[in-house]
């Protein structure tokens, strides 16, 4: 099968891809697992993932507010940087309906399932 580009290519406004998905110890929204203490505890409050370097280069710190923008708007949520975030990737789950990424992806539909592309677009970030 030919891999095909996303419709959403980051450029000098928009640099680093931004991508959603789940995290080990909750489920979709998190409506039942945020309510259990144990899994709770593990992560308890969403985050954006930064590498190490963009982080350093943008002026931000683990545990410091960001503001993170796409064509589409804009959110903030809590920064976290470890070691195994890729280069100008940023990664959000979605369990956490106080940090809401799905904001910032879009309505957009490709080929050929005609599916939005919710797990993945272009933003710019920046220090609140």
């Amino acid at each position: 099968m030919e891999e095909e580009e996303s419709l959403e290519v980051t450029d000098q406004e928009y640099p680093y891809v931004f991508t959603t998905g789940r995290l080990i110890f909750h489920y979709h929204s998190g409506t039942m697992s945020r309510k259990t203490r144990r899994l709770h505890q593990e992560v308890p409050v969403g985050f954006v993932a930064i590498n190490t370097q963009d982080a350093l280069e943008q002026g931000i710190r683990d545990g410091d507010r960001v503001k993170l923008e796409s064509r589409r708007g804009a959110i903030q949520a809590l920064a976290k940087v470890p070691d195994e975030t890729r280069r100008q990737v940023l990664f959000m789950p979605w369990h956490f309906g106080e940090s809401t990424p799905n904001l910032l992806t879009g309505p957009t539909a490709g080929p050929p399932s005609k599916m939005p592309e919710l797990k993945f677009c272009a933003v710019k970030m920046e220090a609140v």
